[in-house]
């Protein structure tokens, strides 16, 4: 496998370049303006509600009938079954409950795929919306 490509730190006007998506200084800066889990709105209600669709939904890539678009879900691309482990915000909530809460916005995903679509998608999402 290559190295990770050079790219610029996501922070606006931070000129340090690296194999990262922030340089050390604003990961920190970044870390701590996003609050904790519980802050962002994963309460004890999300975690009783993820458990449940994670019930009716049990493998990778599964999402409610009537979902939009096609599965964040590489198993499901690849034809593997793999059960999920977390419930993915398809879109990202980033502080609005109504899409944080909206079924339709949820896919299980299995933890490699979950890392995976955070790691790639969500974060090119949220440095396209940081510019």
């Amino acid at each position: 496998m290559g190295d990770a490509p050079i790219r610029r730190c996501l922070h606006p006007g931070c000129p340090v370049r690296g194999a990262f998506s922030r340089c050390p200084a604003h990961v920190r800066t970044f870390d701590r303006s996003r609050g904790t889990a519980r802050e962002r709105g994963y309460t004890p209600r999300w975690d009783r509600y993820a458990l449940g669709f994670l019930a009716r939904h049990p493998l990778c890539g599964d999402r409610p009938r009537g979902a939009p678009g096609l599965p964040n879900s590489r198993c499901a691309t690849a034809g593997r079954i793999r059960a999920a482990e977390a419930v993915d915000h398809r879109t990202p909530h980033a502080g609005n409950y109504a899409l944080m809460w909206d079924p339709l916005n949820h896919e299980a995903l299995c933890r490699d795929c979950h890392a995976w679509k955070t790691a790639t998608l969500d974060r090119a999402r949220l440095a396209r919306e940081d510019r």
